[in-house]
């Protein structure tokens, strides 16, 4: 209540929970509320108004089944980690091979070689002929079983020449070695640039082998 005499005000509030029991119409009956008018306490009355509400089918509770029976879901999550294990194990053992560094072809190697070579001797003839005999003759050692230190210039021609390779690149082969090997022990006079020459056509030979 607020306010006093003719100017207070009373306020009743009700508050219902209204729980349905039954879906389709309900109807909410009017509620009565008495009251006393101040000042000289005249008894009153007040009615609300009828209601009627649609109350809903109910939601329908969602069950969660499964078409496969439990034995089986267990079997398939039993293999399903097998399986991921199995994959992990692969995978490891992939990693572990990936890692080991690839064994090379005796063609690789002499290409390699060739470039560190090139660098190293910086166009010197004699230090690049020194330094192509070995990389031909470890070729030869790893690929036909041959050593040119092992043989003059005649077996090592006639040995190369029982090889598969074709007679051009016999030919070339047996050239280089046996110059490489005559000019490690003897002073080289070149000409600038027939060191860079020599190298770019033994690798031309050797790429062509790849």
């Amino acid at each position: 209540s607020i306010g006093s005499g003719t100017d207070e005000v009373t306020t009743k509030t009700y508050k219902y929970t209204l729980i349905p029991t039954a879906p389709g119409t309900a109807r909410i009956e009017p509620i009565s509320i008495s009251y006393l008018s101040m000042p000289d306490s005249t008894a009153g009355e007040l009615v609300t108004e009828a209601m009627t509400i649609h109350v809903a089918e109910p939601l329908p509770k969602e069950e969660r089944t499964s078409s496969f029976p439990t034995w089986l879901i267990i079997i398939i999550a039993v293999v399903g980690a097998g399986g991921i294990g199995l994959a992990a194990v692969i995978i490891a053992r992939k990693r572990n091979k990936d890692s080991i560094p690839k064994a090379k072809s005796p063609v690789e190697r002499v290409l390699d070689e060739l470039t560190a070579l090139k660098k190293e001797s910086a166009g010197d003839m004699k230090k690049f002929q020194t330094g192509l005999y070995r990389i031909l003759s470890n070729y030869c050692i790893s690929r036909f079983d041959i050593n040119p230190d092992n043989l003059d210039n005649e077996a090592l021609a006639n040995a190369v020449e029982a090889t598969a390779l074709s007679p051009m690149d016999k030919e070339k082969i047996t050239t280089w070695i046996i110059e490489a090997r005559k000019d490690k022990f003897r002073p080289v006079n070149a000409a600038p640039g027939d060191a860079i020459r020599l190298e770019a056509e033994v690798r031309s030979l050797f790429e062509k082998l790849l």
